[in-house]
């Protein structure tokens, strides 16, 4: 996922990241103000969460996820204002995942469609401008992704288990 990180932590990229992304001239200033409000919660919560009293490298490979993903929910929404995105909206990029019509940069359907719909459409960033329930409305009939699940022996589990 991170790529290009040869000195340095991961948490002077992630501050990078994020100062980049938030001074975006491409991104509207109601949605910069509205990012740096995410991030900023994002960033106490998973401290607290953690009990930490700075953020780690899992911290920081999360909120770096969410760039990404606050960047393309962005570009998907044509750079509009979240707090005047309307239903039609929201569908129209909806079925666009679905359909297979918005791609990644490789030209590939988005794999990790629920994703962007539980954490940035019905997530906090939603919440926060007070259209998550619009977009669970939307998104009603979303199955979740299908992976493999495996199971482990509890023999072999308590292998791993110090004594």
């Amino acid at each position: 996922m991170v790529v290009g990180i040869k000195n340095g932590s991961l948490y002077d990229y992630y501050l990078g990241f994020k100062s980049k992304f938030l001074t975006d001239k491409t991104i509207c200033v109601e949605n910069q103000k509205l990012f740096s409000n995410f991030f900023k919660e994002q960033e106490y919560k998973l401290k607290r969460i953690n009990q930490l009293s700075q953020l780690d490298e899992a911290c920081c490979k999360t909120l770096i996820s969410y760039i990404q993903r606050l960047r393309n929910s962005n570009r998907w929404f044509n750079n509009k204002p979240w707090e005047l995105v309307t239903k039609d909206d929201i569908r129209r990029v909806y079925d666009g995942l679905e359909d297979g019509v918005i791609v990644t940069q490789k030209g590939t359907p988005f794999k990790c469609r629920s994703d962007y719909y539980n954490k940035i459409f019905k997530g906090k960033p939603f919440r926060m401008v007070g259209k998550d329930l619009i977009a669970k409305s939307v998104i009603e009939f979303c199955k979740p992704n299908e992976s493999e699940v495996r199971y482990v022996l509890e023999a072999d589990f308590r292998k791993f288990r110090p004594q």
